[in-house]
């Protein structure tokens, strides 16, 4: 876990002196923190239940580091006889040990229950917790009073080393001299005022609370004195917690107090009684959520007694988190985890009933879980079924050129890191585990990485009459469930049908082959000759058969394609060399520099690909399984450049595979072309009724193209 971020434990009784010597006047009590019950020894700070009991004369206690100056600041006020109880967090002395001051003209006896630690180190990430040396920020009494229904703020951005952008800060409010009964709401500057209150108090009470609560954008947090009277107010500053999505277990998430018990419209707690209430899953909080802060208050108790507050399927523990006489209203400050069903319970250790209410501020991240299936959005233009995923784009459009912005976001409580995506002719269910931010792209799935995480735009092109777009989010725990959006667009890329004719080079020459209907070449066996007078009847179709050797290829008078744009390539081709030791090139566009532009090839293995070329020189290729000796294979290649990807497909045997690949930078181009077309650079075997056209053709088309060709075609259908 990260420094600054929070571990909860079953709370557990470190110091009760009830047992021994009460802490004399003016004197303080150390207890072991760090290295005991399963804490860290070099904790940063702790959080527990201070509770003080039979005092023998009025004051309070101060709460600090061991080692440290004591600071000008009270955790807990008592009066003579008082049993009272405030939530503390404060920092580890470098022994491991908190120390406590009871400032009083008379002895007292302490307890303290520990409800969990901050873990040692610098906090950098989202959520963790720096503690302070308790400072005062706030002390109306050298100035005015709160006024009856009043308001006042205190700076805590920007200042005593606190960051100016601070989430939430941890302070304790002591409310003293009021001239009626009321409560104290804590809030953050700018907010709504909560129906929440922090600290109760009668007429001329001194009552101290620790509070949690989220910082306004000023910097500030406001008190609101609801009451109709005055009263002072003191604010000591004990620790904040960073800014930012908090993500890692353990970080910490301010809310706005939120009133989620208040058992006063319905029964009152019983006698010895518990009551749970949920916290898991609710106004936002994480299901796993592994800690939460609430305000706890007791009202109407029909007998003296205290409240326990704990995980909900365990353990009730020997501590109190709230004491209480008969009639009274108390309010404390509750840190305590979450039981496995996402509930905390309260007990009622009385003899009597009592309400309670329970205002939570703020939760602490459990272990982080994967992201919640994200949510595709398309844009405008496309037209979305209702209660479907997949829409049209109206007025049509060209397939694999149009452009669409689709917004991907996550909406559950665990924030996307990034989100992976695939654009294909058909949904795709997985993909390789090892993608992240730092590989944005791995065959056809591309990576996205919003800096703020859960939101993210994907421009993508369609890719067939239907093309589905495929998203998975991401984080460090993991990746969702996918999620598909299909979209259909019209095709308007017309099929090709000027045919750049081709002369046979020496050594080479074009042979008739028997074909069926669509073009099909019908397997011989052999890719070396005239194959048509075995088979009578059957259409006779052109092919240029080639022999390998260096400068046998077929070349066009004019430029295919611009492939600088999307284009595509097909055709049938029967090697009788497949796996020859060279690169074999089947349909290649020549660029300016004389290099290829883009070529659809066998690699020295026999396997198809198709290949373009980078700025950087970098080659970009798809590639397929290796094919065989003697057969036709029909081959379907694109370089879409709107998708960033390059697509191949072969038929061969009666079996259809697919390929795809994502280019390797968003930033990739081919080389600029105005070169010819060459066919069956070193490739040794025969090519029939090759297409080289601009723009994308779909499925159907690139079979379809097939019947443009007349027996007569000799050349490169564009």
């Amino acid at each position: 876990m990260d420094p600054g971020t929070f571990v909860s434990l079953s709370p557990f009784r470190a110091l009760d002196t009830r047992g021994g010597s009460a802490v004399g006047a003016d004197s303080p009590v150390s207890f072991q923190v760090g290295g005991v019950s399963g804490i860290p020894a070099n904790v940063s700070a702790v959080v527990f239940n201070l509770t003080v009991t039979g005092p023998k004369s009025f004051g309070f206690v101060s709460a600090f580091a061991s080692g440290t100056e004591r600071p000008n600041a009270s955790n807990v006020n008592f009066g003579v006889g008082q049993t009272v109880a405030n939530s503390v967090t404060v920092p580890v002395g470098a022994d491991g040990k908190v120390t406590l001051f009871n400032r009083s003209g008379g002895s007292t006896d302490l307890i303290a229950d520990v409800s969990g630690y901050y873990l040692s180190g610098a906090p950098v990430v989202p959520g963790a917790f720096a503690p302070l040396a308790p400072s005062r920020m706030l002390d109306t009494r050298g100035g005015s009073a709160v006024g009856a229904d009043g308001p006042v703020s205190f700076q805590v951005g920007g200042v005593s080393g606190i960051p100016a952008n601070v989430s939430a800060v941890v302070f304790n409010l002591t409310v003293t001299g009021p001239k009626s009964f009321g409560f104290v709401s804590a809030f953050a500057s700018g907010t709504e005022r909560p129906n929440a209150s922090n600290v109760n108090f009668g007429v001329g009470q001194t009552v101290a609370n620790s509070v949690t609560v989220p910082v306004g954008a000023d910097g500030k947090v406001t008190l609101f004195n609801r009451s109709a009277g005055s009263t002072d107010l003191i604010a000591d500053v004990s620790g904040c917690y960073l800014s930012g999505a908090p993500v890692v277990p353990g970080a910490f998430a301010p809310l706005a107090p939120s009133r989620m018990l208040d058992t006063r419209g319905g029964s009152a707690v019983g006698a010895d009684g518990p009551v749970s209430f949920q916290v898991g899953g609710v106004s936002g909080i994480p299901a796993n959520v592994s800690a939460v802060v609430f305000n706890l208050t007791v009202t109407g108790p029909k007998s003296f007694g205290f409240v326990s507050a704990f995980a909900s399927g365990t353990e009730r523990p020997n501590a109190s988190n709230v004491n209480f006489g008969v009639g009274q209203t108390v309010a404390n400050s509750v840190t305590v985890p979450v039981g496995a069903d996402g509930k905390v319970t309260l007990f009622n250790r009385s003899a009597g009933t009592t309400d309670l209410i329970a205002d939570v501020s703020g939760y602490f991240m459990g272990q982080l879980m994967p992201p919640a299936t994200p949510v595709i959005s398309p844009p405008t233009s496309i037209t979305t079924f209702a209660g479907s995923d997949w829409g049209t784009v109206n007025g049509g459009g060209t397939v694999g050129e149009g452009q669409y912005d689709f917004t991907i976001s996550e909406p559950g409580t665990y924030p996307a890191k990034g989100f992976i995506y695939s654009v294909s002719g058909a949904p795709v269910s997985s993909f390789p585990v090892n993608l992240g931010c730092d590989t944005p792209r791995v065959a056809q799935f591309v990576v996205v990485c919003p800096a703020e995480g859960r939101k993210a735009t994907a421009t993508v092109g369609s890719v067939d009459y239907f093309t589905f777009i495929s998203v998975w989010a991401f984080n460090d725990a993991g990746f969702s469930n996918p999620t598909t959006y299909r979209f259909s667009v019209a095709n308007a890329v017309p099929v090709p049908t000027t045919v750049l004719p081709i002369t046979a080079p020496s050594g080479g020459n074009w042979v008739p082959v028997a074909t069926q209907v669509g073009g099909r070449p019908i397997a011989t066996g052999s890719c070396q000759g005239d194959t048509s007078a075995g088979y009578p009847g059957s259409t006779k179709m052109n092919a240029l058969q080639l022999n390998g050797a260096p400068g046998q290829f077929g070349e066009t008078a004019s430029l295919a394609v611009n492939t600088l744009e999307s284009f595509s390539v097909s055709g049938w081709f029967c090697p009788t060399k497949v796996a020859g030791g060279t690169t074999q090139s089947l349909i290649a566009q020549v660029a300016d520099s004389g290099a290829m532009g883009g070529a659809l090839r066998l690699d020295p293995k026999g396997s198809p690909e198709l290949d373009t070329w980078t700025t950087g020189n970098t080659l970009e290729q798809v590639q397929t399984r290796p094919q065989s000796d003697n057969a036709w294979m029909f081959i379907c290649a694109v370089y879409d450049k709107v998708n960033q990807q390059l697509r191949i497909t072969v038929t061969s045997g009666g079996t259809t595979s697919t390929w795809t690949t994502a280019a390797t930078s968003t930033q990739s181009r081919l080389p600029s072309t105005s070169g010819p077309a060459r066919l069956g650079e070193g490739f040794t075997g025969q090519i029939l009724n090759p297409v080289m056209t601009q723009g994308i053709l779909t499925n159907d088309q690139f079979s379809n193209v097939q019947n443009v060709f007349t027996p007569s075609s000799q050349g490169v259908l564009r």
